[in-house]
């Protein structure tokens, strides 16, 4: 009785060499292949579709942030290209990109938001542009606004004086 071989296959596996064509031959071949790829000279017809190659867009770099005291150098790529950062509320967008110095440097936008835009119109129509002679009327009037106010002023003072020296001598006559 033969013994029990685990191994249903040699141990020594055999090699067969395999029939490789002279180098000649073979340069031969390459060579009939390359200019079986190669596109003959052919003058382009408007009949004939053109062929678009489509170029694949790069994706953005970067991430949401709740401030942007959170974003470290790690995060900016050094490949040249711009990370882009926005922050949970929204209310900023940051770019951030590596300079020939070393160092990198921000952008940030901020969103212009229709409100604001009302409120500068309505500010803005709120300001009235006077003309010089009406300016020159209205200052006229301040003027004689004041003129009075110190008269007003020099005749309270001058009827309080004396009955302050009256008070004052009847208060040394005692």
């Amino acid at each position: 009785m033969p013994m029990y071989n685990p191994y249903p296959y040699p141990a020594v596996p055999t090699y067969q060499p395999q029939y490789q064509p002279p180098m000649q031959d073979r340069l031969a071949q390459l060579q009939g292949q390359y200019q079986a790829t190669m596109p003959q000279n052919q003058q382009m017809s408007v009949q004939q579709p053109i062929q678009m190659q489509y170029i694949q867009q790069p994706q953005m770099i970067g991430r949401y942030v709740n401030d942007f005291t959170e974003i470290t150098a790690n995060d900016v790529p050094m490949d040249g290209r711009s990370a882009v950062f926005v922050k949970s509320d929204m209310s900023e967008i940051q770019t951030r990109a590596w300079s020939a110095d070393g160092k990198i440097i921000p952008i940030t936008f901020k969103p212009v938001l229709a409100e604001q835009n009302e409120n500068k119109e309505k500010q803005e129509n709120l300001k009235i542009d006077l003309s010089d002679e009406s300016t020159k009327a209205f200052m006229k009037r301040f003027d004689d606004i004041s003129d009075r106010l110190e008269k007003m002023e020099k005749s309270i003072s001058k009827q309080s004086a004396p009955t302050s020296r009256a008070r004052k001598g009847a208060d040394g006559d005692e």
